[in-house]
């Protein structure tokens, strides 16, 4: 009998001939269509005999479907009915499936979708320490190498104005209780520019 016919009929048979149909059945058809033929029985044991037929034929279910079909079977068969996924859990979707499922079985399942999940009480797992870098004195040390090695001979400011406003390196100003970074000598100057206001 194929499904189309099984589907079709259903609802006109008694509950035993819907049962004893089930054996016959030679193809299964969609997905949403077995769910709601699932819900219709009552034995959560004829439920699982229905899902792993399907399962075994190819058919495949949304983790939302499997969730909902999880309260519809024997415990024992919720491992097996959540390996027959079609679209990869997220972690919500385990979150769900955690009441059915023992721990071992999330972890396989986590691992299996690609999902970083952690079960209750879990800590995450150790992070490598980040690469210490050389810090400022290193910095330092590599900008002074770096400046006697290429030759760097340039003049040196004196530390006061020498009006050369234009070729003043970068420096502070303090005026009116702020601090203002080389505003052309216009806020003061630490170097004595505008007289040093």
């Amino acid at each position: 009998m194929t499904w189309e016919e099984y589907y079709d009929r259903f609802y006109d048979w008694a509950e035993s001939t819907q049962i004893s149909r089930l054996s016959g059945l030679t193809d299964f058809g969609l997905a949403e269509e077995i769910v709601e033929i699932a819900a219709e029985f009552s034995d959560a044991k004829i439920v699982a005999r229905l899902l792993r037929k399907a399962g075994h034929a190819g058919t495949r279910f949304t983790p939302e479907q499997i969730i909902e079909l999880s309260n519809m079977v024997p415990p024992d068969f919720v491992p097996e009915l959540a390996r027959l996924n079609s679209t990869p859990y997220t972690e919500n979707d385990l979150d769900c499936l955690y009441d059915f499922l023992n721990d071992e079985q999330i972890r396989t399942l986590a691992r299996e979708n690609r999902v970083d999940y952690l079960l209750p009480g879990e800590a995450m797992p150790a992070q490598e320490p980040p690469q210490k870098s050389s810090g400022l004195l290193g910095f330092l040390a590599g900008f002074f190498v770096a400046d006697a090695v290429l030759g760097g001979k340039k003049k040196a400011h004196s530390g006061r104005c020498d009006g050369d406003c234009a070729h003043c390196p970068p420096h502070y100003g303090y005026r009116y209780g702020r601090w203002y970074y080389g505003h052309h000598h216009n806020y003061g100057c630490e170097f004595g520019g505008n007289g040093g206001l």
